[in-house]
């Protein structure tokens, strides 16, 4: 994960992160990685413009979680993606096949630490 994540951030101001983005990767990053690799990782998003989460964002991921029967922090995210007209890309098989994603299966060391 946090090869995909510094890959994806190599040109950071390409990339638009959410705030609760922030929030779910550097979790990840940490429980899996410790935390000097989450650190990095935060690093680099930081250099993003970040999006916090807007009313009209609020609603749009309130919609996804119905169409798509998603989470809530996952409807949020796909919300930001699909406003700022990026792709996402996510290991996470929650979005597998949602339109606009892309989506690396993580491998199955990466499974083992979850």
């Amino acid at each position: 994960m946090a090869q995909l994540a510094s890959a994806e951030l190599s040109d950071p101001r390409a990339v638009v992160v959410p705030t609760i983005v922030m929030l779910e990767v550097y979790k990840f990053i940490l429980r899996v990685s410790g935390e000097d690799a989450a650190d990095q990782v935060l690093a680099r998003m930081l250099l993003s413009p970040i999006q916090p989460l807007s009313p009209s964002l609020a609603i749009q991921a309130a919609r996804l979680c119905t169409e798509h029967r998603l989470a809530t922090a996952d409807a949020i995210i796909f919300a930001h993606a699909e406003q700022a007209c990026f792709p996402l890309v996510t290991c996470d098989a929650h979005f597998e096949g949602l339109p606009g994603v892309e989506y690396h299966p993580k491998t199955p060391a990466q499974r083992s630490r979850e």
